[in-house]
């Protein structure tokens, strides 16, 4: 897939995502408008019915008292009619019947006035009322006056929200899952077409490196078969020649089965107890670095005390060739490497350090991937697959291991890799 379809494909997943979110946000604000109607009928049905009662209440008031209390102020007698007690116990029990269950304020007022007369609720006192407050007219009881009966919820809002609290919990858990899975997906097709473009920089590179010595071995071949006079001397060089080569085809073939049996996860490891110092410098002895092109500097420092430790002997060979291979191919015209030993806790620490061109930070978090190469800067025909040190990594795990590095551009780098002893 191109990257620019891949760009494309992320813009419009990520308009379409912004939508869906806008949406449900859009859905949730319509859920509580909702919810809070609903709300305010529930309050409506419940003032009705207190006014109903308040009405049977007035009409056995009136027929107790006739006209004795014409006297009284027109205010107090209302408060004496309707004193706080009993409207309180009216409308907490039609609220409760409504399932209002949520702390109210209300307020006899003349229709004149707003903050002024009356007022009391079961939990709260308040002389402050919101705006959407709920207003019935107290006509029915004292017609020689207007008055006015106000409730008002101050927790209304909070009451609405949890009255839809489970509906709200699922939109947004189903809204973080598409938010979550989006973003898994996204980062999943990126991954894909970073190893779909190193997957083809590996086939390049295999198709170069299998190329190079099977020219070299039919150019030798051709010379055998053509040469009219095949001296001893001629034909022992073009036989090393093929030797060589067919050596090196071997082993870069050997290296790709590798690691095709490790990501099966079929690879056994036969282990055995060695001499990691022997071991280390056997292996630096077989690799003729006198005959490289660069003239290569290699100190040993074996320090260790404990130096016995159970490997399997042929990974652990090819371990150390490939990060003294990985340090001579990135170094510049005099490489000097640098291999030591040491003793840590209940593990023996090995260190390959070298002189080259060295990593940023941002490199050396990829080295260890399959088929990651690293830039080479002013170095070139560095040969190889990218998978030497991801080799390296996964059989160092394998022992039971961990390697590490440290880098410098322009100043080098230093392998660190932990065995256990035990």
């Amino acid at each position: 897939m191109k990257k620019n379809s891949i760009k494309l494909i992320i813009i419009f997943t990520s308009i379409s995502l912004l939508g869906l979110i806008g949406t449900q946000l859009f859905w949730i604000k319509n859920a509580i408008n909702l919810s809070e109607k609903h709300f305010d009928h529930r309050v409506t049905l419940a003032l009705e019915e207190v006014l109903t009662q308040i009405e049977k209440i007035n009409q056995k008031h009136r027929n107790e008292k006739s006209d004795t209390i014409s006297c009284i102020s027109k205010l107090h007698t209302v408060n004496e009619l309707l004193n706080h007690d009993l409207l309180d116990s009216l409308l907490t029990n039609q609220f409760d019947y409504q399932c209002v269950n949520t702390n109210f304020i209300f307020k006899i007022v003349p229709c004149s006035k707003t903050n002024s007369g009356i007022s009391g609720n079961n939990k709260i006192l308040s002389d402050e009322f919101s705006v959407n407050l709920h207003k019935a007219c107290l006509s029915c009881i004292w017609e020689d006056e207007c008055f006015n009966l106000l409730v008002d919820f101050p927790e209304k809002r909070k009451f609405v929200i949890l009255d839809i609290s489970i509906w709200l919990i699922f939109s947004i858990i189903f809204l973080l899952i598409v938010i979550i899975s989006f973003s898994y997906t996204i980062g999943a097709i990126i991954k894909q077409k970073k190893l779909s473009e190193i997957k083809n920089d590996f086939i390049n590179n295999m198709t170069h490196e299998l190329k190079t010595p099977i020219s070299t071995i039919s150019m030798a071949s051709e010379v055998l078969m053509n040469s009219e006079t095949r001296t001893s001397e001629r034909v022992e060089k073009y036989s090393t020649i093929i030797y060589e080569e067919t050596q090196r085809l071997r082993n870069q073939v050997e290296r790709v089965l590798q690691m095709a049996v490790m990501d099966k996860g079929d690879l056994r490891l036969n282990l055995m107890e060695i001499d990691l110092h022997q071991l280390i410098k056997d292996t630096t002895k077989n690799l003729c670095l006198e005959q490289c092109k660069k003239q290569v500097s290699l100190c040993l420092k074996l320090e260790a005390e404990t130096h016995f430790a159970k490997v399997d002997v042929l990974h652990m060979q090819n371990i150390i060739s490939n990060l003294i291979d990985n340090a001579y191919k990135y170094s510049f015209d005099k490489p000097e490497i640098t291999i030591s030993t040491q003793n840590k806790n209940d593990s023996i620490l090995f260190t390959v350090e070298d002189n080259g061109i060295g990593m940023n930070a941002e490199t050396q978090n990829y080295i260890f991937d399959k088929f990651y190469r690293m830039p080479t800067g002013n170095i070139h025909d560095v040969k190889g697959f990218g998978i030497g040190l991801y080799y390296v990594k996964s059989m160092v795990e394998l022992h039971g291991g961990q390697i590490n590095v440290k880098s410098e551009l322009n100043k080098g780098s230093k392998f660190f890799v932990y065995l256990p002893i035990k």
